[in-house]
């Protein structure tokens, strides 16, 4: 069993948090709100590298910042 399946304390905060509290949809909306500023500073900071030459003009900084969240 996963680590963090046997130590419900460990693992990914965010989800976790998700899928513990997911019939509070301000929860939800909060992890939502969340993970799109992080994909926002990700994004960014990703398309400095591609200006940069650090990343490949092939890969799209936004597709790579995109963090999934369950629905």
């Amino acid at each position: 069993m996963p680590a963090d399946v046997a130590e419900p304390e460990r693992g990914c905060l965010l989800f976790n948090a998700t899928t513990q509290r997911a019939s509070q949809g301000s929860t939800v909306d909060q992890v939502r709100s969340t993970m799109a500023a992080v994909e926002s500073v990700l994004t960014g900071a990703l398309e400095g590298a591609r200006v940069r030459g650090d990343l490949s003009a092939a890969h799209s900084p936004v597709e790579r910042a995109r963090l999934k969240v369950p629905d």
